[in-house]
């Protein structure tokens, strides 16, 4: 098209690939660890600071519900290959002894994706700090920093402050320090400290061997995958085993004024003795249960709850875990929430998000994930214990299933990734179908819906044929309010065909558009038709060889875009093109006597080509941007075009949906030909 090329409209921004965030991740616990294993897949540079030596704790088992099991499958983490035990029924047993109920729960494998474990902590916890550091998982492994108290946090700069001084800074900084959190008041900016619950458990592991030696206990180990519950006055037993069915977890909750809870730290020592007590007024088969207790590994642990949060983000700075909502055990949810935050944040952070984007990244991981996990700490507090003086549980026992619906059928990362998705949508720069996978490429924005910038990559080759014709024909061409602004009775238009190739936003593809341009077209602005605003050239039609192109083109600039076979052949001095559709040609266009010129001068920019009485793009479409250091430019001698001799009903079978637009393009009559050539890049 004469001085005009679309290579900048229809091209993408040449890049080295996206970047990585740094990511610094303050505490090892389970959710930092799986948050860094799931940023790490995304393909970030995760780095964890973790205050302790990683020394083993002992006796904790944590339940893996449904909505964890797949989140630990998506990135490669099989519990049960370390030991994890399938949940298959669920037993209530009276305080006095026997049974008040039993539930087969084996059909949870099949009514949800995946299964209900119950696992080791620390086996879990050792599959998490490999898989982070493994030299053989996806993306760079992370990187793990021991005894690295984090003392503050500059929310200004994206810094963590350690203890010794050093300072490191992040492009996202995520605060997984527990209950305890450091981090938590900085996001806050005030202490929010974690209250007694009212409520106290011991924690202990006990050999199913052992148990089922002892006639008088083997009856707790029968089944296999059995949880059981033993709930009494202001207290509860709760014992399921782990460990590919070798020990059985107990967690033994009850009042905290009847232990000798001394700190808050969860690996405080117990004492048999008054776990005995605590349970004495049980059956005298869990008494002899509760007697095969190791005292050496014992442990108390002082419940701490904690309200929800206002906030949990402030700059590029978030929490996560029990930072963010510490959970009370009383439905196995806590690491299953903590792992349900890593698995949004790695959906929302997706490699090539800009450190600019984390604030607005961050607003999603709430969005995302807020409601769900402080409803769940309400639920939670409900099916506690209830003991005097404690606002939370409920009296009797515990149905363990009564939210189960709810905290099972959630997939966290598929619904960050659909609010991820909804919210491009919302900010891209073109809305286009169908929305129901979000943004849509095109050669003006990108697949996550940002703009897309010229694509100096594209090569292409334009060869046009401006003409004189008469005006008042071209004139019934355009759409109310522009007219062709022309002395006399004559007008001039060019037959334009520009072939791309190495088009970025088409994977370096290519493909070909034809079209008619109608110049010194000019906006009507009164009824006089006297005053007039922005020249340029109108477009009348653009034929296209590729669908792509031509639904971005009708739908993010209203272009008249139309599909048609476009076949082009440039030979020594010799160029045609052929157009057609489904095998008839319907244009012919040659140019003949083709000379290369060695001083030609970049065409004069144009103002603009009007797509309707209101469009008019002015980006991108002069063919100047290309007339640089290598481009060429090839004088023709002659140029002629030709369309189509069929008529009727011949030519409706032939193109039955552009008849009209044929009919019209070989009605225009060609006075001359005023200027003919190729230019290439």
């Amino acid at each position: 098209m004469n001085g005009h090329s679309s290579t900048a409209t229809n091209g993408a921004t040449p890049t080295s690939g996206p970047e990585a965030l740094k990511v610094v991740i303050v505490g090892a616990g389970i959710g930092g660890l799986f948050a860094a294993i799931a940023l790490r897949a995304a393909g970030h540079h995760v780095s964890i600071y973790e205050s302790s030596r990683f020394a083993l704790e002992t006796g904790a088992a944590v339940h893996l519900q449904p909505n964890v099991v797949g989140l630990l499958y998506k990135y490669g983490i099989r519990p049960e290959e370390f030991g994890a035990v399938t949940c298959e029924s669920i037993t209530e047993r009276l305080p006095s002894g026997g049974v008040k109920f039993s539930a087969d729960v084996k059909g949870v494998g099949k009514a949800y994706p995946y299964p209900w474990q119950l696992v080791h902590r620390i086996d879990l916890h050792n599959a998490l700090k490999n898989k982070a550091t493994d030299e053989r998982g996806e993306g760079k492994p992370v990187e793990i920093h021991l005894k690295s108290r984090v003392a503050s946090v500059d929310v200004e700069e994206s810094t963590i402050v350690l203890h010794d001084g050093r300072r490191i800074k992040g492009d996202l900084v995520l605060g997984a320090d527990g209950v305890h959190s450091i981090v938590r008041t900085v996001v806050l900016g005030r202490e929010a400290i974690a209250q007694p619950s009212g409520v106290s458990a011991f924690r202990f592991l006990i050999p199913i061997s052992e148990i089922k030696a002892d006639p008088a206990t083997t009856h707790f180990v029968q089944a296999t995958g059995d949880l059981v519950m033993i709930s009494g006055n202001e207290r509860r037993l709760v014992m399921y085993p782990c460990r590919s069915n070798t020990e059985l977890n107990f967690v033994a909750l009850h009042p905290d004024n009847e232990s000798e809870v001394t700190s808050e730290d969860w690996n405080e020592a117990g004492s048999k003795p008054t776990l005995l007590k605590v349970f004495g007024d049980y059956s005298d088969d869990v008494k002899a249960l509760l007697e095969k207790v190791n005292p050496e590994t014992l442990k108390l642990w002082k419940l701490l709850d904690l309200e929800a949060l206002d906030r949990w983000t402030v700059g590029n700075v978030a929490l996560l875990g029990d930072a963010a909502h510490p959970f009370l055990p009383h439905q196995g949810q806590g690491a299953a929430q903590a792992i349900e935050d890593g698995a949004a944040m790695a959906a929302l952070f997706s490699l090539g998000t800009s450190p600019s984007e984390v604030p607005d990244m961050l607003k999603l991981y709430v969005e995302s994930r807020y409601e769900r996990a402080t409803l769940i700490q309400s639920y939670t507090r409900d099916s506690g214990i209830k003991v005097k003086g404690s606002k939370h549980g409920r009296e009797g026992a515990m149905d363990p299933l009564r939210f189960s619906q709810y905290n099972f059928d959630h997939d966290s990362y598929n619904h960050a990734a659909g609010v991820l998705k909804k919210y491009r949508i919302k900010n891209s720069t073109y809305q286009r179908m169908p929305l129901s996978f979000g943004p849509t490429a095109s050669p003006r924005q990108t697949l996550s819906g940002h703009k897309r910038k010229m694509d100096m990559e594209a090569t292409h080759q334009t060869t046009f044929m401006t003409f004189k014709t008469k005006k008042s024909y071209l004139q019934n061409f355009l759409p109310e309010g522009l007219k062709i602004e022309a002395p006399g009775g004559w007008a001039t238009a060019t037959y334009s065909a520009t072939k791309l190739d190495k088009v970025q936003w088409l994977g370096g593809r290519g493909y070909t558009h034809f079209g008619l341009y109608i110049h010194n077209v000019v906006k009507v602005t009164n009824q006089t038709g006297e005053e007039k605003a922005s020249p340029g050239d109108f477009l009348a039609v653009l034929f296209e060889n590729m669908c792509d192109p031509i639904i971005t083109g009708r739908e993010e600039l209203d272009f008249p875009k139309v599909f048609a076979t476009l076949e082009t052949s440039h030979l020594g001095r010799f160029y045609s093109l052929t157009a057609g559709w489904e095998g008839t040609s319907f244009c012919q266009m040659t140019l003949s006597d083709l000379v290369l010129e060695t001083d030609a001068s970049a065409p004069p920019p144009r103002p603009g080509v009007w797509v309707n009485s209101s469009t008019q793009i002015t980006d991108g479409m002069n063919l100047a941007l290309v007339n640089g250091p290598k481009s060429k430019s090839w004088k023709a001698g002659g140029a002629t075009i030709e369309f189509s001799d069929l008529v009727g009903e011949g030519f409706d079978v032939a193109f039955p949906t552009m008849g009209n637009i044929i009919e019209g393009l070989r009605g225009i009559e060609i006075s001359q030909v005023v200027a003919s050539g190729i230019r290439a890049s």
